[in-house]
């Protein structure tokens, strides 16, 4: 654990009992948030996603803002999770794992704060990145099984047509309106049966 964190688990203490607000003073606050970057950047002999689940208490301990501390929390998590080369890009929503869950969440936190319970909460953030993993693969798996679907379904309906530009750029950009289609569809003789296929 960094340095300091006896610290914040006090005044963590303290505002659990009132209210979560932001440390008082921009000094103590800038002290607190150097404190967590560095645990972030400087501990590479803890697996990353310990590292992650240890950091994202230290945030929500910290509290640095009014509001948002939370979505904050789960951005910064997944900004992580990329730079430390897990992800390649940031498509875990651990925020649907945590907040399905959200008591569970909130006392685990608690246990961190008040008994030094690490363990259940660094398996609990361990199990919400399993979870959500899972469910974001199959996820992809049917965005993938949609789009050769749909480019099967437009060849048959227009063999005449190439029409994997078009059912790509449906897939990038899946609400359009017929006066937005993009310019280079429009001439396409099959256009309103190629979308009536989609």
């Amino acid at each position: 654990m960094c340095a300091g964190s006896q610290e914040r688990r006090s005044a963590t203490r303290r505002r659990a009992r009132t209210s979560n607000t932001p440390p008082d003073g921009e000094a103590r606050l800038r002290a607190l948030l150097g404190n967590w970057e560095h645990f972030l950047q400087e501990h590479a002999e803890l697996d990353p996603l310990i590292r992650m689940a240890v950091a994202h208490y230290q945030f929500e301990a910290i509290h640095p803002f009014e509001d948002g501390n939370g979505r904050t929390g789960r951005i910064v998590n997944l900004l992580f999770l990329v730079g430390a080369g897990l992800l390649a890009q940031p498509v875990l929503y651990l925020s649907r794992a945590i907040i399905r869950t959200k008591a569970d969440y909130c006392q685990l936190l608690l246990g961190v704060t008040t008994k030094d319970q690490w363990e259940p909460w660094v398996l609990y953030m361990l199990a919400a990145v399993t979870e959500t993993a899972g469910w974001t693969t199959a996820k992809i798996r049917a965005m993938r099984d949609l789009h050769r679907t749909a480019r099967e379904h437009i060849q048959r309906a227009a063999p005449k047509i190439d029409t994997r530009e078009l059912v790509d750029a449906r897939f990038e950009q899946p609400c359009w309106r017929p006066k937005a289609t993009p310019r280079r569809y429009t001439a396409l003789p099959c256009r309103s049966e190629c979308f009536r296929a989609i």
